[in-house]
């Protein structure tokens, strides 16, 4: 493990060779996966690999997340009600 970064009730998690893990509440997609029921007690805690390629670095908002690559663009995802 590279890096822990941790939102309001959702954490990013960075691995040695580039791949990211999210795990936490999945509502407004903030750990990058679709919800599939609106109920939250659902599998908050099921850790699941986001689609990151070759990512260096991490970051999380209350209800938004990032990753840098290695090609330094930036990606994000979450709660866009403001664009």
């Amino acid at each position: 493990m590279k890096k822990v970064a941790s939102g309001s009730h959702h954490t990013l998690i960075l691995t040695e060779c580039g791949k990211v893990y999210g795990c936490g509440d999945p509502e407004s997609g903030k750990v990058g996966r679709v919800l599939n029921t609106r109920k939250k007690e659902g599998d908050p805690m099921r850790i699941e690999k986001i689609g990151a390629k070759k990512a260096v670095d991490i970051f999380c908002g209350n209800h938004h997340s990032f990753y840098i690559n290695n090609k330094h663009e930036v990606f994000a995802w979450g709660l866009n009600n403001h664009g």
